[in-house]
């Protein structure tokens, strides 16, 4: 009986003895950036025996979702249970931690050098002794020796002034620290404390992955004609305030939203009632359908729904200031034309035509646009999918105007006893081109249309005639107009209509 309980009480010890216990807050390494949240990936280092080891990972920011934390563990270790706890931190205890780290880092690195320094004084000073020495026949040995002294001197310097730099980046760490020991803040942040089995011993990484939703990018771009090569370069505006800095990280923005609802949405019921609740039923679907549909367009389809930028190595604080981060860079051969609504701006618009030569979708977002190197103007870019039409406008072109001037207009009275009145106008717009090359000008110009059958309007000239003319009544005219030449196009009409009792 002895001998039976003197091997369980042996066993129960070896179980004991094989207990390890990992403690720390690990390193962010790597976040996944997607247009509403973020997956961040903390990974925690530690030493294991075999047998049961307990893990704890603080300072999880209170903003992560605890039910979502998961861990990917390496071979030999497996999960048996991962419980999560809140818990109240010093805020800036994290930063005070690496502050003193990377003290005790500089303080070692200036006693290495003050070590190095003073090595270095003391040979100079062996050499200056010799070299005061009388010359008798030494002239070699004191030219090697003067030598020597130069060599020891520039390396004296060298390491007096990386001392110095030293000197000062300690005392900026000293400095942050008092100013964060002045603070001494406190708030919540999520404990997790993993229980694995380990089945190899050693040094083992594992990485815990937790979502953060007060984090989110968007695209970009600017653009540069070149000739008729347009530079268009793809940037990701990177904010967060996930209540954690993100320093050094392996940076990847997504087009996926795996953070919110995959299931499609439900349409809104359009009841409509009488003038008086019409109103306030049309502001109620349209809020349903902003609710609904969210910000942005959904995602993009390309090897499954969704697109991966690799950002590289990506600093982001989290004071929600945006960091832009270029992602890819593209040149794309462009077709330049020009438009014009004379009867609303005399200037013509420099427009860039070409094709998404890419083989991932440009995404909406803003254009910072430059023409030559100057600076023009920001427009929206639309969805562009591969292969895609892109088209952009450059903005106002001042070598191209449009001005549209009324040469005639008169009034007469018209029909049986001049009971109707005819209003008569003759305008000219005049077309011209102040560039070095030929161009394509595209015009639009409105031409009245009746829409009271007591109204009457006749077109009596159109000269040249526009290529087409719409429901609307807007004409359109596709000119080719040659270096620092003018074209004139004449509109003749009358509006006949009803006298006013």
């Amino acid at each position: 009986m002895k001998r039976v309980l003197a091997v369980i009480f042996l066993a129960f010890l070896s179980l004991l003895m094989s207990l390890a216990e990992g403690h720390g807050n690990g390193k962010i390494t790597e976040v996944v950036l997607y247009p509403h949240g973020a997956i961040v990936t903390r990974t925690v280092a530690f030493e294991a025996k075999e047998g049961i080891v307990t893990v704890v990972v603080e300072g999880i920011p209170e903003e992560a979702d605890p039910e979502r934390i998961s861990m990917k563990l390496p071979s030999g270790l497996s999960l048996m249970s991962m419980r999560t706890e809140k818990v109240t931190y010093r805020v800036n205890r994290l930063r005070v931690e690496e502050l003193k780290e990377k003290l005790r880092r500089l303080e070692a690195e200036q006693r290495s050098l003050e070590a190095d320094l003073e090595v270095l004084k003391e040979r100079r000073q062996v050499l200056l002794k010799l070299k005061d020495a009388p010359e008798r026949d030494f002239r070699d040995f004191f030219a090697f020796i003067s030598e020597e002294l130069s060599t020891l001197r520039k390396g004296q310097l060298e390491v007096e002034e990386k001392l110095l730099e030293v000197r000062e980046r300690i005392s900026a760490v000293k400095r942050e620290l008092e100013e964060l020991a002045a603070e001494d803040k406190s708030g919540m942040a999520w404990k997790v404390e993993a229980v694995l089995q380990c089945s190899k011993p050693g040094r083992h990484t594992l990485s815990l992955l937790y979502p953060v939703f007060n984090a989110s990018w968007k695209p970009f771009y600017t653009a540069d004609l070149q000739d008729d090569i347009l530079r268009l370069r793809f940037y990701a505006l990177v904010e967060q305030r996930s209540g954690e800095d993100w320093p050094s990280i392996s940076l990847a923005v997504s087009t996926g939203r795996p953070l919110l609802s995959t299931h499609p949405p439900e349409p809104v019921p359009w009841y409509v009632w009488g003038e008086r609740r019409l109103l306030k039923a049309q502001k109620a679907l349209v809020k349903g359908m902003e609710k609904e549909m969210g910000a942005g367009r959904g995602p993009v389809e390309s090897h499954g729904p969704v697109f991966v930028f690799k950002a590289g190595k990506a600093t982001i604080p989290a004071t929600g200031k945006p960091v832009r981060l270029l992602l890819r860079e593209l040149r794309v051969p462009v077709k330049l034309s020009w438009k014009a609504v004379p009867s609303r701006d005399e200037g013509g618009y420099l427009m860039a035509e070409g094709k998404n030569n890419a083989a991932f979708p440009l995404l909406p977002g803003e254009v910072l646009v430059a023409v030559q190197g100057a600076l023009s103007i920001r427009i929206p870019l639309p969805y562009v999918a591969p292969g895609g039409e892109l088209k952009i406008c450059l903005g106002r072109d001042e070598r191209v105007r449009a001005k549209k001037e009324l040469l005639r207009t008169f009034r007469e009275d018209v029909g049986f006893g001049g009971k109707r009145e005819r209003f008569r106008y003759h305008y000219r717009i005049t077309v011209s081109n102040h560039t070095p090359e030929e161009i394509a000008l595209e015009l639009r110009d409105p031409l009245p249309v009746s829409k009271d059958e007591r109204v009457k309007v006749k077109i009596e000239k159109l000269d040249p005639p526009p290529k087409k003319r719409d429901e609307r009544g807007i004409g359109l005219w596709e000119i080719l107009l040659p270096p620092h030449e003018k074209k004139v196009i004449d509109e003749e009409f009358y509006i006949e209509k009803p006298k006013q009792q």
